[in-house]
Formats: structure tokens, sequence, C-alpha cells
């Protein structure tokens, strides 16, 4: 009986321990480091399901390329090279960006849908994003482009709060919290949004996109 006690008295105290907040010693530096986090997705949700990076186009549009290809080969996928311009020019400049907003395992399908293209029952439903190219170096998917999602959706971060914390006890969680801030879309407030961040070796990350 008493080594029943005592075990169930560890396994008690162990679920308190993993109830326990996260340590967030200075929550306005924790919110300010969030609100960067949300700042830099911008550029990173524009790169994985906005226009993309600026690609070679010889002034065309995207829809006027497919057009022609489509006219010339029928439903050509086109990659074009990107631009002298581009802020990132190879997967690994795009995967490192990424990974200072939002954690591994989001990063992990971000990265999938970008450079790897999503399958289902066998058959590529879904074209990677960017290729790198022997000769062009990295690609931008054209049709990618003409199906870009609008991101209009943008926070007023001085609206951030902390609204819970768990402490990542168990082998192989990581540290969390969740935050609420105010959400516009296209100017006009939407709604009031909850994001979990959760904490690596290198600082706080998005675990949910904001788009």
């Amino acid at each position: 009986m008493k080594k029943v006690f005592l075990i169930t008295a560890l396994v008690l105290s162990l679920l308190v321990l993993s109830s326990c907040g996260a340590d967030i010693e200075d929550e306005a530096a924790f919110l300010d480091e969030v609100a960067g986090l949300i700042e830099s997705s911008y550029e990173i949700n524009e790169i994985y399901f906005g226009e993309g990076l600026p690609m070679q186009t010889d002034g065309k549009t995207a829809d006027e390329i497919l057009a022609e290809a489509d006219s010339e080969e029928g439903a050509a996928v086109i990659y074009l090279p990107v631009t002298e311009d581009s802020p990132y020019k190879s997967e690994d400049g795009i995967t490192e960006a990424a990974a200072k907003v939002y954690s591994e395992s989001y990063c992990a399908f971000l990265n999938q849908l970008a450079f790897e293209g999503i399958s289902s029952d066998g058959k590529l439903v879904s074209y990677a994003r960017y290729v790198t190219d022997f000769t062009y170096g990295l690609t931008v998917n054209v049709k990618s482009v003409s199906e870009a999602m609008e991101l209009d959706r943008t926070y007023d971060t001085s609206t951030l709060e902390l609204v819970r914390s768990r402490n990542g006890f168990w082998i192989g969680t990581n540290d969390y919290a969740v935050v609420s801030v105010d959400a516009y879309d296209g100017g006009v407030f939407a709604e009031k949004k909850e994001f979990k961040v959760v904490r690596d070796a290198d600082g706080w990350r998005l675990d949910w996109p904001t788009y």
C-alpha cells in the first residue's frame, strides 16, 4: 500500500509540475519578442503563400505567362529564376529566415509545401513553389504566383496580452504560451486572435500561422 501511495503521490506531483506556467520572468520583454515575430511573419507568409519572391518575367504578368504557355504547350508547369534583387536566392536562405519566426514543426510543413510539393494517394497535387535549377539557381513556380493568397491581415501588436503559459515538462515538449492580439483584415478590425508560441533553444517562435 505504501508503494502504491508513493507512486500515486509521485504521479500527482509530476502532473502539478507539468501544468505550471513557462518561466517568463519579464512579461513585457516576452510580449516585445512576440510582437517582433508577428511583424517578421508578414514577409515569411508572403514568401510561402503570397506572390513570393520576385521572378524574371520580362514585364509580363504570371497570368500572361501561363496563358502563353498553355496555348503553346498545354498546361505547362513553368519555373522562372528569381531576380537579381531578390532578398533570398537559395532554399537555405528562405528556410533560415522562416526558422527565425516559426517553430520547427510548422517550418517542416512550410518547407514541404515550398520545396517538395504536396502529394495525395501517391499523386502530386501541388507542385513545389521553389525549385533550385543547376543553371538558373532558385526558380519560382509561376502558377503559385497566379494563385497567390491575398494577405491583408495585420495585427496591432500594442494589444498583445499573455493569456496562459505551460512548462514543457515532458520529454520532447517545449515551453509554450498563448497570447491574444487584435487582428485586422484590410485595415478593419476582424477579431481578437490567439496564437500559440513555443520556446526552443534560440528563443520563442510562433507555432501557428498569422495570415
